[in-house]
């Protein structure tokens, strides 16, 4: 009897530890889901750069475009932007060849992405 006793003890310690970790999991799970992210879709680009952003609290965004000599090429706040939900088509149109980074941000949060505009 003390047999059975100790491992039931031994088995509802265990479930109680796998359920701490899975918890423990899902907590982490749930805070990178909610950290703002950008991702970059038609790179390398001709004529427009789709920026999608996640977990942006509603508020302004800003993006500036940037050559790869650091020399500021565009500016728009997401205002400004055509939108999709989350997804914003940045015009590309009048920028050249070449390398650029763009840096987005808003109140709580500041991303670089670098990204290719082919002809």
């Amino acid at each position: 009897m003390k047999k059975v006793y100790i491992a039931a003890i031994l088995i509802l310690t265990l479930v109680f530890a796998a359920s701490t970790q899975l918890q423990a999991f899902d907590d982490v799970q749930n805070t990178i889901a909610r950290e703002p992210s950008v991702e970059l879709k038609m790179n390398p680009t001709e004529n427009n750069l789709d920026v999608v952003t996640t977990g942006f609290k509603a508020e302004t965004i800003r993006f500036e475009l940037f050559d790869i000599s650091g020399k500021r090429v565009k500016s728009f706040t997401s205002d400004q932007l055509t939108s999709t939900g989350e997804t914003y088509k940045i015009p590309l149109n009048e920028v050249a060849s070449g390398i650029y980074i763009i840096n987005i941000t808003s109140k709580d949060v500041k991303l670089a992405k670098r990204f290719v505009v082919k002809r």
